[in-house]
């Protein structure tokens, strides 16, 4: 669901006419933050529902792997489609 609203909002500002502005870029990004987020704290919650005792140490290690993915997936975008990529 948080990915369509993303889309939609993305879409509409297309109709509009700011497809090339900043705006769409900017909307972009923090939905790729918020993802992150949200990922990060859906697996304390879950950590949490399956008893386990708060760990430092683990919440660094499940945060630190969530960056390294999506960090990993722009890196792989870059090399895999180098003719796309937009500079902010």
């Amino acid at each position: 669901m948080r990915a369509v609203a993303a889309v939609v909002t993305l879409t509409k500002l297309r109709d509009l006419g700011f497809q090339n502005s900043r705006m769409p870029r900017i909307i972009a990004a923090i939905s790729v933050v918020d993802d992150i987020l949200f990922m990060i704290f859906f697996s304390f919650v879950l950590g949490f529902i399956k008893g386990e005792a708060f760990d430092l140490m683990q919440m660094a290690i499940i945060s630190g792997k969530v960056i390294l993915f999506f960090y990993g997936h722009i890196i792989n975008r870059h090399i895999s489609l180098p003719s796309i990529n937009i500079s902010v």
